[in-house]
């Protein structure tokens, strides 16, 4: 199997550690090799096993390789046990002999310049960048980096990531091996601590040069997703005709035009409001609309509280009042959990877990109480886990970079809107749609609870042998390859002893507790589909939520507060801009607010 070594002259530096964490993260064998200063120190990097290596080394290595190594010597090692190669830290001029040295007439770092610091994938390196190709974004904080100067011969095709339309990552030809270039950038480490204020996206620009090379040098034995799937979810709505600018009919003529699927995160409160005439909008035959859990009364902070017992009576009050509504309108549900405004604790998720739910989707991954706080590593897997239970991201449309990022990973990438962006008729989804099936032709669209139990990372072992991790208690695995494969699973539980069984195809199997979760192996016959289940030990019933006849009182001023401001602005928006005037007068904040702004400045929703 190939492997990266990550090249340095003495002992490994800070950035060359985080390489190496990175590529490990993403399940590349790695090592480390020093290799001083003399003549002949090249061939230290030979492959232990047979096969062929990647190397990665900074400019300043390779600076060192040239004044002790003969180029001839170094090309040929390139051409015989190296594919690949990552030159990183390239910043200023000095480093030009090096490089040329390495890529005769190609290549020339100069310093960023201009007032342009956005940052471009091109289409011509789509080969390299896949889904993020044709994709522009912003960094957090705005700056120039060094610049790579491309010869015309060397331009077309050449840069991966531009910044101010200048080449910062660039691939080149020499003795036989890739060779990407990265300009000097700190590289990110996979353990570092997000905040709800500084997520993964701002890490975009240092992290996305990293994957693609490890993704052309490793392909898939390195962990990637198995499917490529999105899913719009709009906040909210009652089921019915219209609610707010949300027309159903018009939705499902666009879902079936477009080809698209939806699914509306629902409000157990409204059990009782759903018309039974809608149940053929979601059972049709075609039909790719469903219905998943948002909340139980849909208060402030309602998941965000660290009381466990008052949590799980809350999330069986909501599955019992969604089970209620499914018997009455013949409308399924999915048990997938959206949080209301966003704000979840680390006992809500083990109380859904405690309940039955499958996951929880959500526009954030960073619990109320500040802890566990997500790191980068978590952030780049499918899904985000609490107690050993699923928080998978969602994103507003703003940014299509963040979708970009989701499906080069193998995430679902899921679209989270409210009524207010159907203002226009669903026009500016219908253009999401089709810039997301730009990225990725093979976009599929399943519901929520398909997606979810089919996300996983895999990597290719050996010959007729897999690796995957998955994150769902209920998990479908298909082998889509033309024989018999093996599979070695292992699902995250930081608290294996939770598990009673684990089954496959209804029957137990035996596993092992390794690496802060369960593992077990299965086999499966080309073509056919395993269905594996993880079963918690029993634990004791908790009552249903029973609020007071104030707290009910509350809740339905609330409801009926918040459908004025959606429905007034589409049915009756003159008085509906007056009363909210008043509302701010008053100081009712619960009219005042605008209902179309989506998330505050904190990245929590606003709902």
């Amino acid at each position: 199997m190939n492997e990266l070594v990550v090249v340095s002259v003495h002992r490994a530096g800070k950035e060359e550690q985080r390489l190496l964490g990175l590529a490990s993260w993403m399940g590349v064998p790695t090592r480390s090799v020093t290799i001083g200063e003399a003549t002949g120190s090249i061939e230290r990097v030979a492959p232990q096993t047979g096969g062929k290596v990647s190397l990665a080394m900074t400019v300043n290595t390779l600076a060192t390789i040239r004044r002790s190594d003969s180029i001839e010597r170094v090309r040929n090692f390139l051409g015989t046990v190296c594919d690949e190669m990552l030159v990183f830290g390239a910043g200023s001029a000095s480093d030009n002999d090096a490089l040329g040295w390495l890529i005769p007439d190609g290549v020339s770092v100069r310093q960023g310049e201009g007032h342009d610091f956005s940052f471009t994938f091109p289409r011509q390196a789509r080969s390299f960048s896949r889904q993020l190709a044709g994709v522009t974004f912003s960094a957090a904080d705005p700056a120039p980096l060094p610049r790579l100067g491309l010869s015309p011969q060397r331009w077309d095709g050449a840069g991966i990531l531009l910044q101010g339309g200048a080449p910062i990552f660039a691939h080149f030809r020499a003795g036989g091996c890739s060779v990407f270039v990265l300009v000097d950038l700190p590289i990110p480490d996979v353990h570092e601590r997000l905040s709800l204020n500084r997520g993964i996206e701002d890490v975009y620009e240092r992290l996305t040069p990293l994957l693609i090379f490890l993704r052309h040098s490793f392909g898939n034995t390195e962990w990637h997703g198995a499917e490529r799937t999105a899913r719009v979810i709009i906040d909210d709505p009652l089921l019915r005709k219209r609610y707010g600018f949300l027309d159903f009919e018009q939705l499902t003529r666009s879902m079936d035009a477009i080809g698209y699927g939806t699914t509306l995160a629902f409000i157990p409160w409204n059990h009782r409001r759903t018309s039974a005439r809608l149940a053929p909008t979601f059972n049709g035959e075609h039909s790719n609309i469903s219905v998943c859990v948002h909340g139980c009364d849909h208060t402030r902070n309602e998941f965000g509280i660290s009381d466990e017992a008052s949590l799980s009576q809350r999330a069986k009050l909501a599955i019992q009042r969604m089970e209620a509504h499914e018997r009455r309108t013949r409308i399924p549900f999915e048990k997938i959990m959206v949080f209301p405004q966003g704000r979840f604790s680390e006992e809500a998720v083990g109380a859904l877990r405690a309940t039955g739910y499958l996951a929880a989707v959500n526009s954030n991954c960073f619990p109320t109480g500040g802890e566990p706080v997500p790191t980068v590593g978590d952030c780049l897997r499918p899904a985000v886990q609490f107690r050993g239970f699923p928080v998978f991201q969602r994103h507003y449309p703003r940014r299509l970079i963040d979708y970009a990022v989701d499906l080069f990973l193998g995430k679902p990438a899921l679209i989270v809107e409210h009524h207010e962006y159907f203002r226009d008729g669903g026009h500016r989804l219908e253009r999401l749609v089709e810039e997301l099936r730009a990225l990725d032709p093979g976009l599929t669209w399943p519901t929520l609870t398909s997606q979810l139990t089919r996300s996983c990372f895999v990597k290719r072992r050996s010959e007729g042998e897999m690796d995957v991790e998955f994150y769902t208690r209920t998990f479908h695995l298909q082998n889509s390859s033309p024989r018999v494969m093996r599979y070695v699973l292992s699902k995250p539980e930081p608290d294996p002893t939770v598990i009673h069984q684990v089954r496959a195809g209804g029957v137990s199997i035996p596993f092992c507790v390794q690496d802060a979760g369960v593992r077990f192996e299965i086999e499966i016959d080309a073509g056919a589909t395993a269905t594996i289940e993880i079963e918690d030990r029993e634990r004791p019933l908790r009552p249903v939520f029973q609020g007071s006849m104030s707290y009910g009182a509350r809740v339905r001023l609330r409801r009926i507060l918040s459908e004025l401001r959606d429905e007034g602005p589409a049915r009756h928006p003159k008085p509906t801009r007056a009363l909210m005037r008043l509302a701010g007068a008053l100081g009712v904040r619960q009219l005042s607010a605008l209902h179309g702004d989506g998330e505050r400045n904190d990245g929590v929703e606003s709902r």
